[in-house]
């Protein structure tokens, strides 16, 4: 096969397995929040403290977006807003201990899932796949 075709076949299952694997995430995400209130709360955890400004501009949405989903987060005990001493107008968005426990929660199902997934490959099959993604990701960074 040409290269051409092989890209086509790959983009074909890497489209399935991608919409297998968001089905599943979407299984644990029945706790009542959705995808993009997820990203938001996993940027607190991995970034701490984010002007609601910083978040919209890392998603690539509006502030006022930003701002509704903060208010379901609020709601539901995921996150907290605090004021700056120095400017009250600036707001930050942090994750709560709730929110961080969501987080690991998600973290241990997507382990467990990607074990079911990964059974029956061999090491060696395991360490391809790895290089592979990670050159893949280096050339999605550069371009």
């Amino acid at each position: 096969m040409d290269k051409k075709t092989l890209i086509k076949e790959f983009t074909s299952i890497f489209y399935e397995i991608t919409q297998m694997i968001g089905i599943e995430k979407n299984k644990f995400l029945k706790s009542g929040i959705s995808w993009s209130q997820f990203w938001v709360l996993k940027m607190l955890n991995d970034q701490g403290p984010l002007k609601i400004t910083e978040v919209a501009e890392k998603m690539g949405v509006s502030v006022p977006a930003v701002t509704a989903l903060s208010d379901k987060l609020i709601r539901q005990e995921l996150a907290e807003r605090d004021r700056c001493d120095e400017d009250r107008r600036v707001v930050y968005l942090h994750i709560t201990e709730k929110g961080t426990e969501l987080l690991q929660e998600f973290r241990q199902y997507r382990h467990q899932m990607m074990e079911k997934y990964m059974e029956g490959l061999p090491v060696e099959d395991l360490q391809h796949l790895i290089r592979i993604y990670k050159k893949i990701r280096d050339n999605m960074k550069t371009s």
